[in-house]
C-alpha cells in the first residue's frame, strides 16, 4: 500500500501546483473551478458525504448536519480525492466519525482518499517547513498551529504529521470512541518484540516521551533515534570489513538505535546477514536481509550458536549488557566445484540414505523430508540458473536434523546433480 500512498500524494501535489493552492486551501473555490456540483443534504448519521463518479457530471454531496468547519473541509477534500484519483469509481461514502476505529476497517479507496485529503489540506513540504520553524516547540503546540493555519481537524493533522515528521517519531492517539491508532513516521522501524508489551518496550527504548490531551484525544508522542542515512551506512561499511565495527560506527553504543534500525541497515549492505536479538538467551526479534535464503528460527541462543558452529557459519555476538545480546550471522554463498560430476539424483539420495539407515521405514522418512525441503525451496521460484539452485539448496538443506546427510561425502554431488536436473 505504501507505493499507492506515494502515488496518491503525488496526485495531490500536482493538483496543488496546477491550481496554485496553499494552506488554508479554498476547498469550495477548487470544487467550483473544477466544475463539480456540490450540494448539501441531510444524510443522517450514516455518512459525512459522498461523491458520485458514475455520471459525466461529477457531484459531491455533503451532509448538511455537519457544523464543524474543519470536518466539512476534510470531507470535501476526501471526496475530491475520489474524483482526482483515477482508479476510484462509482459512488463513495465518507464516514469520518468511524474512520479511525479498529472496528471499521477502511477499505483501500477510503484510506487513499484520506491520504489525498491530508496532502491537499496540509502539504507535506509545508508541514515540514512549519515543524522546522517551530522545532523547539512541543508537538501539542505544533498541532494547534497547523490546525489553525490550515483550518483542518486534529485527526487530519495526525495523518499529515505521520508523513512529514522525521524518522523515529511515533504518535499514539486514543479516544473514547476508538482503539488507539498509531501514526509512525517511518514504518521500516522495528517496534515490536516477541514476548514484550509494546508500550513497555517503547518506554524503555524511546529518547523522550510527551503526553497531552488535545480536543477529544489523548496523545502520546514517542521519539526514537533517527534512521541512519544511506551515506552513513555506506561510509561505515567502506571504512571496515568487520560488520560489528561498521555497525558500531553507525549506532555507537545506542542500544535503542540497534533495536529500531537493524533491519534497515541489513537491507542496505552488500553482504547478506541475519541478526537475532536475545533477552536472557530468548530470541525476541529476528532481523534479516530481504534476499536472505536462510531459515534459522531458534528461540534459544545456545541452540542457534550451536547450529552456526555445526555448519561453520561466520557469526558475531554483540553484548549490550543487562542480559541483552545480538547474534549476527553472515549468509554463505556456495559455489559449484568444477571437479564434481553429474549422476542421477534419485539414485544418489537412495545410496546415501542406505548408508545412513538399515531399515526402509527410516530411509523413506528421510527421503520425504529431504525432497520436501527441496520442493518447498523451489516451489515459488520460476527461473533460476544451475548455480543459483545449487546455492539455494545448500542453504536450505543445512539443518541440524539432517546434518548427517549434509556431511555425507556424496552430498555435494547430490546437490549438484539436483541443480542440473531442476535447471533444465
Amino acid at each position: 500500500m505504501e507505493n499507492k500512498e506515494k502515488q496518491v500524494r503525488k496526485i495531490a501535489q500536482r493538483v496543488m501546483t496546477k491550481y496554485k493552492l496553499h494552506p488554508p486551501v479554498d476547498m469550495m473555490g477548487l470544487i467550483q473551478e473544477k466544475g463539480i456540483t456540490c450540494v448539501e443534504e441531510n444524510l443522517g448519521t450514516n455518512a459525512d458525504g459522498y461523491s458520485d463518479l458514475k455520471d459525466s457530471d461529477l457531484k459531491i454531496v455533503l451532509n448538511s448536519a455537519i457544523q464543524y468547519e474543519p470536518r466539512k473541509r476534510f470531507t470535501l477534500a476526501h471526496e475530491l480525492g475520489h474524483i482526482f484519483i483515477s482508479w476510484h469509481s462509482d459512488v463513495t461514502l465518507c464516514v469520518t466519525d468511524n474512520e479511525y476505529s479498529e472496528h471499521n476497517k477502511l477499505d483501500i479507496q477510503e484510506h487513499e482518499a484520506n491520504v489525498f485529503a491530508s496532502e491537499i489540506l496540509m502539504p507535506t513540504e509545508w508541514v515540514k517547513e512549519m515543524l522546522t520553524l517551530n522545532e523547539n516547540r512541543s508537538l501539542e503546540y505544533n498541532i494547534k498551529q497547523l490546525c489553525t493555519i490550515a483550518n483542518t481537524s486534529i485527526m487530519a493533522c495526525f495523518y499529515a504529521l505521520e508523513n512529514a515528521m522525521k524518522s523515529g517519531n511515533v504518535i499514539v492517539v486514543s479516544g473514547d470512541m476508538f482503539f488507539p491508532k498509531k501514526f509512525i513516521s517511518d514504518r521500516r522501524m522495528t517496534l515490536y518484540f516477541q514476548g514484550y508489551d509494546e508500550y513497555d518496550v517503547w518506554d524503555d527504548l524511546c529518547l523522550c516521551k510527551e503526553e497531552f490531551d488535545i480536543g477529544n484525544y489523548q496523545v502520546c508522542h514517542y521519539v526514537f533515534p533517527e534512521c541512519p542515512s544511506m551515506e552513513q551506512i555506506e561510509t561505515a561499511f567502506s571504512t571496515t570489513e568487520n560488520v560489528v565495527s561498521a555497525l558500531e560506527l553507525i549506532f555507537g553504543n545506542d542500544f535503542s538505535a540497534w533495536c529500531c534500525w537493524m533491519g534497515v541497515v541489513l537491507n542496505q549492505i552488500s553482504h547478506i546477514y541475519n541478526a537475532y536479538l536475545f533477552a536472557k538467551n530468548e530470541c525476541v526479534k529476528h532481523y534479516k536481509n530481504e534476499k536472505s535464503l536462510m531459515q534459522l528460527y531458534y528461540s534459544d541462543k545456545l541452540d542457534l550458536m550451536n547450529e552456526c558452529k555445526l555448519f561453520e557459519y561466520d557469526f558475531y555476538e554483540v553484548n549490550f549488557g543487562n542480559d541483552w545480546t545480538m547474534v549476527l550471522i553472515k549468509e554463505p554463498c556456495y559455489v559449484i566445484d568444477k571437479k564434481v560430476s553429474y549422476s542421477d539424483s534419485r539414485l544418489l539420495i537412495k545410496e546415501i540414505l542406505s548408508e545412513m539407515y538399515t531399515d526402509d521405514k527410516n530411509i523413506k522418512k528421510a527421503s520425504y523430508r529431504i525432497n520436501g525441503i527441496i520442493g518447498s525451496a523451489l516451489s515459488h521460484r520460476e527461473t533460476m540458473t544451475k548455480e543459483e539452485i545449487y546455492n539455494l539448496l545448500n542453504i536450505k538443506l543445512r539443518r541440524s536434523d539432517i546434518a548427517e546427510f549434509v556431511f555425507h561425502r556424496k552430498f555435494e554431488k547430490f546437490i549438484y546433480s539436483k541443480s542440473v536436473e531442476k535447471s533444465l
